[in-house]
């Protein structure tokens, strides 16, 4: 019986280590600012218009497609925001970046000193290769209105 266990408890751990080296994954980067967001729209609370520009790197020597993208906000901040899942149909090529302007609602906190408050997005962004493999890139960015 503890043979077995302690087989078991090392194939567990190889494991990981097998997937980690089996691990193609393209290194795509994204990248989330703020635009037109200022600070003196959300000194009220309630909900207000906000606009995003994602950039998407593909330093790959294949071109991408972002299919589908989803943004929320992480955390207290001038506002919170929450888009949920969208469908997306975006090439990225080879060696290049594309830029998306993202417009939303989301809802502002209100008060003076809230609106200046850093807020973090996270952006989930869904991708497929050409010989349609499917992976995710996940950012965690501060923003400053």
């Amino acid at each position: 019986m503890r043979k077995h266990v302690l087989m078991m408890c090392t194939l567990l751990l190889m494991i990981p280590s097998a997937w980690a080296s089996s691990d193609n994954t393209p290194t795509i980067a994204m990248d989330i600012r703020p635009v037109n967001i200022a600070s003196d729209i959300l000194y009220f609370p309630g909900p207000v218009p906000l606009q995003f520009a994602l950039t998407v790197t593909n330093p790959t020597n294949e071109p991408v497609t972002l299919q589908g993208l989803n943004v929320q906000s992480v955390g207290p901040g001038a506002f919170s925001v929450r888009s949920g899942p969208v469908s997306v149909n975006r090439t990225i090529p080879a060696g290049g970046s594309a830029t998306l302007t993202l417009s939303t609602w989301g809802r502002a906190h209100g008060g003076y000193m809230r609106a200046e408050e850093p807020v973090t997005l996270r952006a989930i962004g869904t991708f497929r290769s050409p010989s349609h493999h499917t992976f995710i890139r996940m950012i965690n960015q501060n923003l400053t209105p």
